[in-house]
């Protein structure tokens, strides 16, 4: 399987995302704030994008993006306030394992799927 630029790309991000999660709370001030929120918010959504942006419209996949992501964010964190276990980092580890999931594995096909 070869991953294109911009699952490349969008793999090195939520990477780099997942480690600034885990440095402690101040550090690197409003940059590394702005990445997580932008990242927790739209990390799977951009991997679906790519994923589905080829098959479909742009508005479409804009749609799906956005609906995916805000999903993700709160399911993980509701899945995690019910163990007991929330925390800045756990959210980001699971959101980035959506990510990662989406980003790198294979996508089919929308011949013969929902035609």
């Amino acid at each position: 399987m070869r991953l294109r630029l911009p699952q490349l790309a969008l793999l090195g991000w939520t990477l780099a995302s997942l480690a600034l999660s885990l440095l402690p709370a101040g550090a690197l001030g409003p940059p590394r704030a702005v990445n997580a929120v932008v990242f927790v918010g739209f990390g799977p959504g951009c991997a679906l994008m790519v994923r589905l942006v080829g098959s479909w419209s742009v508005s479409v996949c804009s749609v799906l993006a956005i609906a995916v992501s805000l999903t993700v964010l709160i399911l993980s964190s509701q899945l995690l306030l019910i163990i007991g276990a929330w925390s800045v980092p756990g959210v980001a580890a699971l959101v980035a394992l959506v990510t990662v999931v989406l980003t790198v594995t294979p996508s089919r096909s929308r011949e013969g799927v929902l035609d």
